[in-house]
This record gives C-alpha cells, structure tokens and sequence, in this order.
C-alpha cells in the first residue's frame, strides 16, 4: 500500500479553518473564499496532496460527498491553474 501525501502544518491549519467555519452542506461565498485561501497555501507549500487525497480528507471531516466532488474538482484546477511553469504564457510568431 502507497502511503498517502500529508498536508504541512500551515496546510492542515488553512484545511482546519475552513472545515470549522464551512457550511458542509453548500458552501457560502464566503466559504468559497477559505477554501481558495486553503489551495493557495497547498501550492505556495508544494503539497504532493491530490484531489483524491483531498476527497478522503473531507468526507472524514464530515462532509456529504455531494459537496465532496466540486471542492476537489476545483481544488485540482486550481493546482493546474497554479502549477503553470515559467514561461506558459509565452507565445511565439511562427
């Protein structure tokens, strides 16, 4: 068995936040804008945690998995989003 990436202290305590303040059923705005806060500090801190990883994490946080799916759908784009390399936005004249 693989062992499962963890989250660093100050990506547990962004995660921590927002599963204590969420509304676990159907996240407010608001909510919205934690967990934004959370992906951000998982790529700042370079977290091998996948959305896979993350879907396990917030269904033992209580969540329902209807709520589950969008959060680690955009918890993903917003790794690839913030993941682009140096340079993607480079285009060249053929």
């Amino acid at each position: 068995m693989v062992n499962r990436p963890t989250l660093s202290t100050k990506c547990q305590q962004y995660l921590d936040r927002f599963v204590s303040q969420v509304n676990k059923r159907s996240p407010f705005p608001d909510d919205w804008l934690l967990f934004f806060d959370f992906v951000h500090i998982c790529h700042n801190e370079k977290s091998g945690v996948n959305a896979r990883d993350l879907y396990q994490v917030l269904i033992q946080a209580g969540f329902p998995q209807e709520a589950v799916q969008p959060l680690c759908s955009f918890y993903g784009q917003g790794r690839t989003l913030l993941d682009r390399p140096e340079g993607w936005d480079q285009i060249f004249d053929k």
